[in-house]
């Protein structure tokens, strides 16, 4: 259903898959999974940011019953409507017509709080979020201005050697290329799973993701299945819940 969804909101936009993907900070190859239905839960943040992207509510995205249309589905409606309106109903009496000019509603202001996904400091760990239960949080603007735009809060213990603990928010700066990741903590994800983990990258182009301190299961993914892995920014500042 979201997958489907995604789509008829890109195809009826006119938009390339490439710049959706773009727009919210994801590769191309994890749209198209989403799409596909092979990416089982794609975690809140990423459905909020291509929702963003796509100018559509989370839940006309998710396809909620009693939530809103998506946009395409509104105009359709509209022009069902029109159609209604003009073959079924008799014309007015056009000297009984009084046009009544209502005053201009002033715009309210982009909220820009963001959606705060939950993210695991242990691989293999899944964590499933309700989009309607997930908190919202205001980013500071000099926060913003220095490209930090997402936030995640930790579920699990295997970063406490880097003072990273549960329940600690997590902001995070994104547009991050892999090379500038290298030796930093990132928010990514590989498959199925969102976690936090200090990558390195090898020079024959395999990629680590270790815990701190570091565990026996850790991921290492060779240069081919790198390319999978999206990495959704860096850490750089962590907040503790007092």
């Amino acid at each position: 259903m979201l997958g489907e969804r995604i789509r008829a909101a890109i195809d009826a936009k006119g938009l390339k898959d490439v710049w959706v993907a773009q727009g919210a900070d994801i590769s191309k190859t994890a749209l198209s999974n989403i799409i596909r239905g092979d990416t089982e839960d794609p975690g809140v943040y990423v459905v909020a940011a291509i929702a963003d992207v796509l100018d559509e509510s989370v839940d006309a995205l998710l396809g909620r019953p009693g939530h809103p249309l998506l946009s395409h589905e509104k105009e359709t409606l509209r022009a069902a409507a029109g159609i209604i309106t003009d073959r079924l109903l008799p014309p007015p009496n056009e000297e009984k017509v009084v046009m009544t000019v209502r005053p201009r509603r002033k715009r309210k202001r982009a909220n820009r709080s963001i959606a705060v996904g939950r993210i695991a400091a242990t691989h293999g760990r899944q964590i499933f979020t309700d989009v309607r239960e997930s908190p919202r949080h205001q980013i500071p603007k000099d926060f913003r201005d220095r490209g930090i735009h997402r936030a995640f809060i930790v579920e699990g213990d295997s970063m406490t050697g880097a003072q990273i603990e549960p329940g600690d928010l997590l902001y995070i700066r994104t547009n991050v290329p892999l090379e500038q990741a290298n030796g930093r903590i990132v928010v990514c994800r590989y498959g199925d799973f969102e976690f936090v983990k200090r990558l390195s990258v090898a020079p024959d182009g395999s990629v680590s993701l270790a815990s701190d301190p570091p565990k026996p299961n850790d991921l290492i993914l060779s240069a081919e299945e790198a390319e999978a892995l999206d990495v959704y920014g860096v850490v750089v500042q962590r907040l503790t819940p007092v």
